[in-house]
């Protein structure tokens, strides 16, 4: 603040190219922060660069007619056409950042742009259209004053909002926001300030232009700028009824403060009346559409949580009885029951079991066919559900299931082995049976084969033992005649 202090005196004193120098300051720093700063979304900056070189002409212009050519105001169309232009490559800067924030923090973003292009109806109605008026401004600078002033205050409101939730890019947000301030404080001194004829060469004015361009390069200079549309997380908001009363009131700024004057004795503002609305409405419109999108997919959340399992994403029990009360000539259920799961999670902990249960389920996917349903009951439990199915066709994906979840599964250098016990029951559309005694049928041919699997390691395990015995007792040595008694 000190330095643009002096370097606005130095200007007004004397020295106008100082201003057309720091214009060029942020330009310069940019590119020197592509390569130290290394960094990779660089459209943002390109476009900061971009919209301060068309400001840095009409630097330029304004010097070179008043300096050289001796005229007093310097402001004519095709000045306003540059800085016009300049100003739209800012904004444009800033809604690239915004879009890379919004997936994260939209609502919040927009909020706070509304309450900015709020706050620059008032600001309009109380400093910049008296003034106008009085300097007689032509309708064309009053409109682009208009826009200029809420746009620039809308981006104000947004930038600041994500510099509240973004860590990593805050200190160049910051200085960003700073820049910004700034111009917005300057460009309304250079109405309310300005000369007569129109000159603006206060040297408040000087010092808020200064301070933008030397904030600007700072935030373009400082290590976080290489995380300046990186979102380091956020929540999402809900429209408590605090925000949706703000919302409305900034609906209602145009509307009061355009119809103020009225009401004190004078006319109307046509131009805030007309172009707030057409500036205002398109927000308020895409945050409408913003929270009918939210609506959606929480109620599509909301569906698909309410049958699938949370773990492994596969069909829940609710949705497996549902799709067994299908109308099939042929069934056949799948009932599983893993072996050996419980020492895996025993051993390793909840967090290898998880992840058991996540692979076994990707595993039977994979092994079933396209129109067979796999799900998880819950536990260890699977079930897969095979419409217009043989006896032969399921005992066959049986042996794919079983063979696929005996391949050892990987979790952080180790190798966990467990395996499955299938239950199969095979039914047509005459037996009539309901689908929890189609899962009960199923659930008791799956503990049967468990039975019989270990009674045949119970029996293995024996004849295994009797055998080891047999090669280890020792052989009686009967006693030597020559050494009887």
């Amino acid at each position: 603040m000190v330095v643009a202090g002096l370097l606005a005196v130095a200007h007004v004193a004397g020295a106008p190219g100082i201003l057309l120098l720091a214009g060029i300051l942020p330009m310069v720093a940019i590119f020197i922060s592509f390569r130290i700063n290394q960094i990779t979304d660089r459209l943002p900056w390109l476009l900061v660069a971009l919209g301060m070189a068309l400001l840095t002409v009409v630097n330029g212009r304004w010097f070179i007619l008043t300096e050289f050519l001796g005229e007093a105001n310097a402001d004519n169309p095709l000045t306003r056409v540059f800085q016009a232009a300049g100003y739209a490559a800012l904004l444009s800067a800033s809604i690239v950042v915004v879009l890379r924030h919004t997936p994260q923090n939209g609502g919040a973003i927009i909020d706070a742009a509304l309450v900015g292009m709020g706050a620059a109806g008032i600001v309009w109605e109380t400093l910049l259209r008296p003034r106008l008026l009085e300097m007689g401004a032509p309708s064309a600078s009053q409109t682009l004053m208009l826009v200029q002033s809420s746009i620039l205050l809308a981006c104000a409101g947004a930038l600041l909002r994500i510099s509240w939730t973004t860590s990593r890019a805050r200190p160049a947000l910051n200085y960003l926001f700073v820049s910004l301030g700034a111009t917005i404080v300057g460009l309304i001194l250079s109405v309310t300030l300005a000369s007569a004829d129109g000159s603006r060469r206060h040297v408040l004015i000087i010092i808020c232009w200064l301070v933008g361009y030397l904030a600007q390069a700072a935030a373009a200079l400082h290590p976080s700028a290489a995380a300046f549309t990186q979102p380091t997380g956020g929540r999402t908001e809900e429209l408590s009824p605090y925000r949706l009363a703000l919302l409305g009131g900034v609906l209602l700024v145009p509307g009061i403060a355009g119809s103020a004057p009225h009401f004190a004795g004078g006319e109307a503002d046509i131009l805030l009346l007309s172009i707030g609305p057409l500036l205002i409405v398109p927000l308020v419109l895409t945050r409408i559409g913003q929270l009918i999108a939210q609506r959606a997919r929480d109620q599509r959340a909301l569906a698909h949580q309410a049958h699938h399992d949370e773990l492994t994403g596969l069909a829940n029990r609710r949705a497996l009885l549902r799709q067994v009360e299908g109308d099939f000539p042929e069934l056949a259920l799948l009932y599983g029951d893993l072996d050996g799961f419980k020492p895996v999670n025993d051993r390793y902990g909840h967090e290898a079991g998880d992840f058991v249960l996540q692979e076994v389920g990707r595993r039977l996917t994979a092994a079933a066919r396209r129109d067979d349903v796999v799900g998880r009951l819950g536990g260890d439990e699977f079930l897969v559900l095979c419409p217009a199915t043989s006896h032969a066709e399921a005992e066959e994906l049986r042996g794919r299931i079983e063979e696929a979840v005996r391949t050892p599964i990987r979790w952080q250098d180790e190798d966990l082995t467990v395996g499955i016990t299938i239950g199969v029951i095979h039914t047509d559309a005459e037996a009539g049976l309901s689908p929890n005694e189609l899962l009960a049928a199923a659930d008791e041919q799956m503990y049967e084969r468990k039975r019989r699997k270990k009674a045949g390691q119970d029996r293995r395990a024996t004849r295994e033992s009797r055998s080891a015995l047999s090669f280890s007792a020792p052989a009686a040595s009967p006693a030597s005649p020559g050494n009887s008694a």
